[in-house]
């Protein structure tokens, strides 16, 4: 409401509408970062699984073909799970770079 107010300064208004800006984009890849963590526990959970399953398979060529599509889930899990690895430190990354400019914007406004 008062960013819309037809007296409000320039200097004012340019530095409150950056730091609204960015207070959108942090909340953006907040709810990013969380929907990650979920997804990292829930592939902790399927690898869990599927090791259990490995452990209790017994060995002999009845159980191979068993074990081997196992061991490919095992991979695939494996795999997902570093790249939820890599974007969870880009989101970290970015949310640093964006509380960094933040900090300097809010710097910026001034009421006087």
């Amino acid at each position: 409401f008062y960013l819309k107010g037809k007296d409000l300064e320039d200097r004012v208004a340019g530095p409150i509408r950056e730091l609204l800006a960015l207070h959108a984009e942090q909340a953006k890849i907040e709810a990013e970062r969380a929907s990650l963590y979920q997804q990292r526990e829930e592939l902790d959970r399927e690898q869990s699984r599927i090791q259990g399953n490995l452990d209790a398979l017994p060995g002999g060529a009845v159980a191979a073909d068993l074990r081997r599509q196992l061991v490919g889930q095992l991979e695939v899990a494996s795999r997902k799970a570093a790249e939820v690895a890599k974007k969870l430190v880009e989101a970290e990354v970015k949310l640093a770079a964006l509380k960094e400019k933040e900090v300097v914007a809010l710097r910026l406004v001034s009421l006087k």
